[in-house]
């Protein structure tokens, strides 16, 4: 099961979500993104370790309205 699929079938909601950058189905931004769609009370902290042959998002400034 995905995170986005438990935050969409459970009834919590946890404090802090912890997430990746750069994952293999969708990236941390358009999870954010989704997540907020279904829980907007969410908030994300964001981490990366850019590794070879990785894509890169280009995210805007942490904070911003409209971030994710």
């Amino acid at each position: 099961m995905t995170a986005y699929e438990t935050l969409r079938t459970g009834a919590e909601t946890p404090d802090l979500v912890l997430s990746d950058v750069d994952m293999p189905e969708m990236n941390g931004l358009e999870f954010c993104r989704k997540a907020r769609l279904l829980k907007p009370q969410l908030r994300f902290l964001f981490v990366t370790v850019p590794l070879p042959g990785c894509r890169t998002v280009r995210a805007p400034f942490p904070g911003k309205p409209g971030c994710c």
